[in-house]
């Protein structure tokens, strides 16, 4: 016969139903994997409205759950800031850790948040979207230049136009295509 139960639980952190709400909008799909207990974890979930979850996983089995994904051909990303974190961070197509986390997490991981703070996961993720978005831009400007300026310098459009690009002037294309890539991609300094 049970005369007492306790159950010990860590809270979220403030910010975290916030943050999982926005990365949800963004398409990503949420699951908690934790050592702690399952009804603990359970709660936790349920606070910051993650569905799928599971309770009493070993750092072996978070690594598991992680290859699992990647081999259904998903893309993940891993938060964690303890040592039981670390392998499968580093299994993670991108692992984040909590610079406030222990010293193997944040060694095992590709970003780690300033402050302990998980909205900037947020930010880490728009900047990286930005980031590919800027490198697809980038790469059909200078595209575009080289298309239009390398016929021409050819003298494609001679017979019919009689035009000719000096080598002066497709110099001049080639940096002006150098310095609007450029241009471009410090764009990403003014982003929010």
């Amino acid at each position: 016969e049970i005369v007492a139960r306790c159950l010990l639980a860590d809270q979220p952190r403030s910010s975290a139903s916030e943050t999982i709400a926005a990365l949800s909008k963004l398409g990503l799909q949420m699951e908690l994997l934790s050592g702690d207990a399952k009804e603990a974890v359970q709660e936790i979930a349920a606070q910051v409205g993650i569905e799928n979850f599971r309770g009493e996983a070993t750092p072996d089995e978070k690594k598991s759950r992680i290859l699992q994904l990647k081999s259904a051909n998903r893309k993940v990303a891993m938060m964690g800031d303890g040592v039981n974190d670390a392998p499968a961070l580093a299994a993670a197509d991108v692992g984040i850790s909590l610079a406030t986390g222990t010293d193997l997490a944040n060694q095992a991981s590709d970003i780690s948040l300033l402050e302990g703070d998980i909205k900037r996961t947020l930010a880490a993720f728009r900047l990286s979207r930005q980031v590919v978005s800027n490198i697809r831009q980038n790469l059909l400007l200078g595209l575009l230049y080289n298309l239009l300026a390398l016929p021409i310098a050819a003298g494609l459009l001679y017979p019919w136009t009689g035009w000719l690009l000096s080598p002066m002037l497709a110099a001049a294309a080639m940096a002006a295509s150098s310095l609007s890539v450029v241009a471009n991609a410090l764009r990403l300094r003014y982003q929010k």
